[in-house]
């Protein structure tokens, strides 16, 4: 998106062996309902793909895809401690609990 344009951005991603991010997808929408694939990150090269950062669609960033760069390198640096999901994600859940 240029600096003048609003949208909304959506991110793919899934984790790979280690738990770690293994790919990463950008989708950029300026009309609602459409979406176009700005870029993606491969940790891994494939018979499909590259590794790395590809931008697609015309756009380009070079301050993404080096921030992207950086922390698809080093995850582990923005990785939370290690604790159970429930933990995370719902903490003081029993306080929602329905009492009978």
């Amino acid at each position: 998106m240029q600096a003048n344009e609003s949208g909304l951005i959506h991110v793919d991603y899934a984790f790979g062996p280690r738990d770690s991010i293994e790919y990463l997808k950008l989708w950029l929408s300026t009309t609602r309902g459409h979406w176009h694939l700005a870029c993606e990150y491969w940790m891994s090269p494939s018979t499909f793909h590259t590794g790395g950062i590809h931008f697609e669609n015309g756009y380009k960033s070079v301050d993404l895809a080096h921030n992207l760069e950086l922390i698809m390198q080093h995850q582990d640096a923005f990785s939370p401690p290690a604790q159970s999901w429930s933990q995370r994600l719902a903490p003081g859940a029993d306080a929602y609990r329905r009492r009978e």
